[in-house]
């Protein structure tokens, strides 16, 4: 009396993701990011409502740890296809600075809102 549930096969399922390249010239590779968690998704929210404000002026540009901001971005591009870790210490090392920050958000931003939108 041996009873099998099909359950699903994940591997089978596409996922959306947003791709990306990182490195150097000489040492580059693509990513294949997936949707953030709660966690990062609030705080790349909040980063870039802090660099809107910066960029107006109501802000100061100094007042943002682009330590913290880095880490941040390292975990939402660590939640990859490939199960690739990216650290703030890597991304530092390849010269992301904050334009680059505020390039992926919008860009990570963009994707989640796609996302959403897609789904209703």
């Amino acid at each position: 009396n041996r009873m099998e549930i099909k359950g699903t096969d994940y591997t089978k399922r596409k996922k959306d993701t947003v791709s990306i390249r990182l490195g150097t010239a000489d040492d580059s590779f693509e990513l294949h990011i997936l949707p953030p968690t709660k966690g990062v998704h609030e705080g790349l929210v909040a980063v870039a409502g802090y660099i809107a404000d910066a960029a107006m002026g109501k802000a100061e540009k100094s007042d943002l740890d682009l330590g913290d901001c880095l880490a941040l971005v390292a975990a939402a591009m660590s939640n990859n296809t490939s199960l690739r870790v990216v650290t703030a210490e890597y991304l530092e090392s390849i010269g992301f600075d904050l334009s680059d920050i505020g390039d992926f958000i919008g860009l990570y931003t963009y994707f989640v809102s796609e996302l959403v939108d897609s789904k209703n």
